[in-house]
């Protein structure tokens, strides 16, 4: 009997001993069941929250797409106004009374060192209104141009801005292109030292043999020879913006005469204004000596070089006066 307990006793511990280990593995199995319901838990809510972000960048890009589409169509509303703007002042133009016509630059691109020279010469020039549909608001407003591109470097700009002021003067019957003759009442007209171009080009008491028709006609020739690249007899303003036309008016821009004295000699000009000059004739020389260059891409970085060579060779000169004094 003794012995029979015993072994009831040892059984009964060995069940209790196993019972107790299966316990344990059921907790344990319980404790990963539940780290990975959590974890389960939490790849849910971050795949929630990225497809939340994903649904905001998606309606921000919406939106981008909707504001860009917006902007599209106000600038092309914008740019067909300015073209019915510009069709009703060329059907139409408006008068406007000399007592009205303001100074065409104010007073610090007059003030400036390049409108000095002879390229940006003019300072203050009340422009009268010219004929046809070029109104004097437009003519203030390229001669205004003239003097800030001279001063800033800006060659194409600059011969851009002159050529319209061409056009608009010089272009009387209105088709879009100038003939030999219009070119030629051109100069006689607006190149004489009162007008406000030849104020604004600095011609005042320079030389231009505009009473000699036979000289003008010669340097019309000169132009058409270079510009009238389908020799018709008529300048388009495609054929003034092309290169060879420009470069032969930047050579004309040289080749204006420096005021003179009273007494017929040729004035020296003072320091400020000689390296204005200096700053012009090297912007001209940078222009010309591009010639065929690859591209646009290749225009714009030689554009660029010259930019940074002429303010380059201006600080130099600033550096040099500040050691003399």
């Amino acid at each position: 009997k003794a012995a029979a307990a015993e072994a009831a006793r040892v059984e009964a511990e060995v069940a209790t001993e196993v019972a107790r280990t299966e316990a344990e593995a059921a907790k344990e199995k319980a404790a990963a069941a539940d780290a990975a319901r959590v974890e389960a838990e939490a790849a849910t809510e971050a795949a929630r929250a990225e497809a939340e972000a994903a649904k905001e960048k998606a309606a921000a890009a919406e939106a981008a797409r909707v504001e860009a589409e917006a902007a599209t169509e106000a600038a092309r509303a914008e740019a067909e106004a300015a073209k019915e703007t510009a069709a009703a002042a060329e059907a139409a133009p408006a008068e406007v009374a000399p007592a009205e016509a303001a100074a065409v630059t104010s007073g610090a691109v007059a003030g400036s060192k390049l409108s000095q020279s002879k390229v940006a010469g003019g300072a203050g020039v009340a422009a009268a209104a010219p004929p046809g549909a070029y109104s004097n608001a437009d003519l203030e407003a390229d001669l205004a141009v003239v003097q800030v591109t001279a001063h800033l470097g800006l060659v194409d700009k600059l011969l851009d801005a002159l050529a319209n002021v061409t056009f608009g003067l010089g272009d009387t019957d209105r088709d879009g292109s100038l003939s030999r003759s219009e070119a030629a009442s051109f100069a006689t007209s607006h190149l004489v030292e009162t007008s406000p171009l030849g104020r604004t080009l600095g011609l005042s008491g320079g030389e231009l043999p505009l009473q000699d028709g036979a000289k003008v006609r010669e340097v019309v020739e000169t132009v058409f020879a270079a510009c009238d690249a389908d020799a018709d007899g008529a300048l388009s303003r495609e054929e003034a913006r092309a290169r060879p036309c420009k470069e032969h008016m930047l050579a004309l821009l040289q080749a204006i005469p420096p005021p003179q004295r009273s007494g017929g000699a040729a004035q020296a000009p003072p320091a400020s204004q000689a390296d204005a000059m200096a700053e012009v004739e090297a912007m001209m020389k940078a222009y010309t000596s591009a010639a065929g260059g690859a591209g646009a891409g290749g225009a714009g970085r030689r554009q660029r070089q010259r930019r940074r060579e002429w303010r380059l060779r201006r600080r130099r000169r600033r550096r040099g006066r500040r050691r003399r004094r």
